[in-house]
Parts: C-alpha cells; structure tokens; sequence
C-alpha cells in the first residue's frame, strides 16, 4: 500500500511536468505497485477460526430448578417442666447428640415430689407384700376347712385393694421421675443448635421453644414442578446440585417426595435431599438443581462457547468449502460446557469454536487449528 501511494503522489505532482521523458518510468512503477497489491490479495486467506466436528453422545436431558437448601429435620426444643434455669450446657453453634444435655432446670422441688413418691411407693409395695401372704395363707385354711368363705372373701378384697394401691403408687413414682428427669432439657436429634432463647437464671415454662435443633448432615429442598415437567421426574432420577458459592463443586441429590395433588400456585410439590457430611453446604443457601430424565438418547453435541444469540435466535457457524455459513439451531438442552443440538447441526458438521463473532455468512475463513474432540476444546479452554 506505500508502493501504491507513492505512485499516486508522483503522478499528481510530476507528470505534467514530466510526462514526455518519465512516461516509461511510470509505467514501469505503476505496475510494481499493482503486483504488490495482487501479492497482498494472495496473502488475505479470509477470518482466523478454530474450529471442531460436531459429535454425537449419550445424554439425559434435564429440568433445572432454583431452589432453597433447608435442613431435613428442624426441632423446636421446649421446656416440659417449670422452674428457674439452673445452668446452660450447650450453646449457638453447638453440635449436639440425641439425648445431650442442652439445659439444667433446678430440680430442688421436683426432688422431694420424687421423694414423696419413691416413700409411698415403698409403703404400697410393703403392704402389698403383706396382703398378699395373708391372702395365699387365708386361701389354704379355706381349703382345709379352717376357715370361712367370708373370712377368704375379704382377705381377697384386702389383697385387690392393696394391689390397686401399689400400682398407683408406682404410677405416682413414675410421674415424679420423669418430671427430675425432664429438669434436664435435652436434644430430641443430632445436629446443630440454630438458636437459644433461654439463660441461666430465667424463669421457663411450656409457653416458648427454649433451643432449635437442625439437622445440616443431610439438607432438602422443596420444589414447585409444573405439570408437563413432572412427567419427567421420578424417584429414580439422577439429580444433580450446585451452588455458586463453592465453583466447579457438584452434590448428588434424591428425589424423595412427589406430590400426586397441585399447591394453590398450580405446581406439584416435589422435595429433594442430598448428604451433606462435610458440612460445606450451609442452609439458607440458594442452589442450583439438575432433576434428569430417566433415558438417555444420542444427541448433537457442540461446545457452548460455538453458539451465539443473533435478534432472538441461537446460531453457530459452519465451515463448507472454506466459508463460514451461518446455521440457525433450536437448543435441547446444555450440559455444563456442551449444548445439545435439536436441529440446525447434524454430526460431523465442522462448527466454528473461535472467531465466529467476526463471520458473515458466505465470508472466506482461515481454520487455523481444528481441535481433534470436543473433550480436548473444552479441557483447554474451561473458564
């Protein structure tokens, strides 16, 4: 292009001066500025692309959902005695057992109701003992005519009365150990204290929850699944969460529930649980869940990052004969980094991965690499 405008610049200012005597050089420097031109054109192959074939593989589209993660079992712990709290053993936080300590009540005034209890209780079982002699006695007499029908008749009484005490006795007893025992508020499952709306010294009763308990080793979430989509789902899907907050990590998930009945909002309830061992899901989190359809089909594949979105529509690029050619495709689904082909690319298509948003349709491209799998373009080009 110097070459050329060189020329030009001699010709506008030289020539009329010129012309006779230098007609032969200009000639002779016109057509060195047009070679080099020619040999640029040569030089111009068209767009840099990269491109790869399109594949075939076996996949299980799926519904995606947005949803709440929530502990599996979350338990309001109350008080089931009064009194004033003695001492707290457990605080926010806290991983706990079933059957853990959480709380101590003071147990001065359920201690003697025990006493009471445990005292006549003693006394009923004496008695009995006693009534019960007396009676098996009284019934031998009876037998060897020592004894009367009515003297047997009411030592049986005395014995029923006496049998009727005990167990009322061992009853009151009862009461009175679990009221004790219930001075220690207790956790009902493992899992984590959530909160604790109690302190030492308080005064407590039945009326308000003293801890919530949560179970964060296994977590749900509840779903809102439209009629056409539960078709899709069943106990056996394969289900796949996410969530932003910990990239590249994936949970594996259960289908647990399907509701055969519509909520008021028209959709059928459908909850998922996953394992959370390690605890590195938290509650309260929003994530991401892939519900999969049971069968697997062969389907198109290419790489997400060959698809664009032009006025509405989803298009990729293919090579024919050293052109890029605009295709429009209809989307099945996406995969992670793959997008599933409905129509528009059929397998083997040489698709355009990189340089495509530089392309006409009908351009002339250069395919300076083509990858030798999706596999390959993906591993070295993963975001």
């Amino acid at each position: 292009m110097q070459g050329w405008y060189f020329c030009q610049k001699f010709f506008r200012y030289e020539v009329n001066v010129l012309k006779k005597v230098f007609v032969p050089v200009f000639v002779l420097l016109l057509v060195a500025c047009q070679g080099d031109k020619i040999e640029s054109d040569e030089n111009n192959n068209g767009t840099q692309v990269e491109v790869v074939k399109a594949e075939k593989e076996s996949a299980r589209s799926f519904l995606e959902f947005s949803g709440l993660l929530q502990p599996v079992s979350q338990v309001a712990v109350f008080p089931e005695v009064m009194g004033k709290v003695e001492s707290i053993v457990k605080f926010e936080g806290n991983e706990v057992r079933k059957g853990d300590v959480l709380a101590r009540i003071e147990q001065t005034d359920y201690q003697i109701g025990f006493d009471q209890a445990d005292a006549a209780f003693d006394l009923a079982k004496a008695n009995l003992k006693n009534n019960e002699s007396n009676y098996k006695r009284q019934v031998d007499l009876n037998k060897n005519g020592f004894s009367s029908q009515a003297a047997l008749d009411g030592m049986e009484t005395a014995y029923k009365i006496a049998t009727a005490q005990f167990n009322q006795a061992k009853a009151a007893r009862d009461m009175a150990t679990r009221q004790l025992e219930r001075t220690q508020i207790t956790s009902p499952i493992d899992g984590y204290i959530a909160s604790r709306s109690i302190d030492t010294g308080q005064q407590v009763s039945g009326g308000g929850p003293a801890f919530t308990i949560q179970n964060l080793h296994q977590l749900k979430v509840n779903l809102s699944v439209s009629e056409s989509g539960l078709s899709s789902i069943s106990t056996k899907s394969k289900v796949v969460i996410y969530s932003d907050n910990l990239p590249g990590k994936t949970y594996s998930g259960k289908v647990v529930f399907i509701s055969r009945s519509a909520s008021q909002d028209g959709g059928f309830p459908v909850k998922v649980e996953l394992d959370n061992s390690d605890l590195s899901l938290l509650s309260g989190w929003t994530v991401t869940i892939e519900i999969y359809q049971p069968e697997a089909n062969k389907l198109v594949t290419i790489p997400g990052k060959a698809i664009m979105k032009k006025s509405g529509r989803w298009v990729a690029f293919t090579v024919e004969e050293d052109n890029a050619v605009e295709k429009q495709i209809e989307l099945m689904t996406q995969i992670r980094d793959k997008v599933y082909i409905r129509s528009g690319i059929d397998e083997g298509d040489v698709v355009i991965v990189r340089g495509q948003e530089y392309c006409n349709s009908g351009d002339a491209v250069n395919v300076s690499r083509e990858w030798i799998g999706i596999d390959e373009f993906l591993q070295e080009n993963h975001h």
